[in-house]
């Protein structure tokens, strides 16, 4: 594997990385110089085939946190074991009501085990695509506790891309490095497993928007998704940075 990896880069003319991490960690270990960039990705506009105008009135009374992801896979039971674990350390912090929702494909028992019906915590389980764009829409934070996995979280996207204000772990945010400007912003960070930093982070995030219509903070978060993940933004990048290319080829 690795010897086909290595031919791979020594016979392409240019490459793409997924992460800033993936690139100078793949660039080091094979000791080779390539014209690269990171590969910008889309995500598809939620907003294309629906309008979710009238959620910004629905159920102002109840503060709704979100973390979605495959309930199957050991980092996400992670994650979501660590909201269950510290549901009433969350509400008493946002003095509100409250609903957690953890919502996506296949819940392992443990998930379903530990959640009492009726309780803070709610599993969503297998939504549908037109399910989950609704559920996202009507949250109004979404947190990203992930502590182990590989890969970049697509999730965070996702949430971007329906208009959220987002928590999440140092490694949750790996391959989002470019955001860095908006942290505790729109992004709030925090260490890996600190829960702690988790609450003062939730502390923040109050602070800063629970006053504010949602309105105002979907039209300030969905500004961010447009600028970098929107068709249009992918397609730009992507003709520059072949462009560029095309003409070091013509030298």
């Amino acid at each position: 594997m690795e010897k086909s990896e290595f031919r791979s880069l020594e016979y392409s003319d240019f490459c793409f990385f997924l992460t800033s991490v993936d690139k100078k960690l793949t660039l080091e270990h094979y000791q080779i110089q390539k014209q690269s960039d990171i590969l910008p990705f889309y995500y598809e506009d939620p907003l294309i085939t629906k309008n979710y105008e009238g959620v910004f009135d629905k159920d102002k009374e109840i503060l709704k946190v979100i973390f979605t992801g495959s309930l199957n896979y050991a980092p996400n039971i992670e994650a979501a074991m660590f909201l269950i674990k510290n549901a009433e350390k969350i509400q008493n912090v946002l003095d509100t009501k409250l609903q957690i929702i953890i919502a996506g494909r296949n819940p392992n028992q443990v998930l379903i085990e530990n959640v009492k019906n009726g309780g803070l915590i709610s599993i969503i389980p297998n939504p549908s695509k037109e399910e989950m764009d609704t559920i996202l829409f009507e949250s109004n934070l979404f947190v990203s506790p992930v502590f182990n996995g590989s890969g970049i979280k697509t999730k965070i996207v996702e949430a971007l891309a329906h208009g959220l204000p987002i928590i999440l772990s140092e490694h949750s945010f790996i391959g989002y490095e470019f955001l860095s400007d908006y942290i505790d912003k729109v992004i709030f960070k925090f260490e890996d497993g600190n829960l702690p930093d988790f609450i003062s982070k939730l502390e923040l995030w109050k602070n800063k928007y629970r006053e504010t219509s949602k309105k105002i903070v979907f039209d300030e978060v969905r500004d961010i998704y447009k600028k970098y993940f929107s068709f249009e933004n992918v397609e730009q990048k992507l003709f520059s940075i072949l462009e560029i290319y095309h003409k070091k080829g013509k030298k």
